[in-house]
């Protein structure tokens, strides 16, 4: 799993992603998923094929799945095109309405499967914000401060486009949520990529800060970087 802190698909973004591309290796078939730019206020099918070309610049084939509702969330020929990837790319927009699009529907549990399977996720911004066991609540439309999310990367929330965050932001953030979690600060062009034993690598520009209990100041990695941070694995939230 990947988790990208915003401003996808710009050139600053490429040195991450070639590096995350390099890494999964294989003949890579990509998946966009627009849904967080469905809420109303953006063009998804716009956003979606502008992955599309990205993806194919840097030498990968790619989809646009225009999952962007409920209904479509369901779509059996959807799903069908879904499968025939092998790195799943969730785009950044607005979280609450990622979050609520997806979840109980066929288009998750077919992502959760081909994670399962051994398919590369990775979501940018909005897309990072699910992937983690808490979501920041109150941009989701929640007046809690976080919310549960899907729970791919166990005990984790991410904060994204954290370039202009100050650390008191991270501090904060880790108080609310339940003992043991930590928070993971990426800037935007920057990947945060994790594999289920707990190791971490920091992939592109800017750089991604580590908030943890107990910590002073946060740990801060750039790329090439690597990291441990042992969790427990739970199931994905329903």
């Amino acid at each position: 799993v990947s988790l990208g802190g915003g401003n996808e698909f710009g050139p600053r973004c490429e040195r991450g992603d070639r590096a995350l591309l390099a890494a999964v290796g294989g003949t890579i078939r990509v998946a966009v998923i627009p849904t967080a730019q469905a809420d109303g206020g953006s063009d998804p099918l716009r956003a979606g094929n502008t992955g599309v070309r990205y993806f194919q610049r840097l030498g990968v084939a790619a989809t646009n799945v225009r999952i962007t509702d409920r209904q479509s969330a369901s779509d059996p020929a959807l799903m069908a095109d879904l499968q025939t990837a092998n790195f799943v790319y969730l785009l950044g927009g607005n979280p609450g309405y990622l979050l609520t699009t997806l979840r109980n529907t066929p288009a998750m549990d077919t992502l959760i499967s081909m994670w399962q399977g051994g398919a590369t996720v990775c979501g940018s911004s909005a897309g990072a914000m699910m992937l983690c066991a808490a979501q920041i609540g109150r941009v989701s439309g929640s007046r809690e401060p976080w919310i549960p999310a899907l729970g791919l990367v166990p005990q984790t929330l991410a904060a994204v486009h954290h370039e202009h965050a100050p650390a008191s932001l991270g501090w904060e953030l880790l108080k609310v949520l339940p003992a043991g979690y930590c928070v993971i600060g990426i800037d935007a062009c920057a990947l945060a990529a994790w594999q289920p034993d707990g190791r971490w690598h920091m992939l592109g520009n800017g750089s991604v800060r580590v908030y943890e209990d107990g910590g002073r100041e946060p740990a801060c990695y750039s790329h090439g970087q690597s990291w441990h941070l042992p969790a427990t694995m739970v199931e994905p939230s329903e």
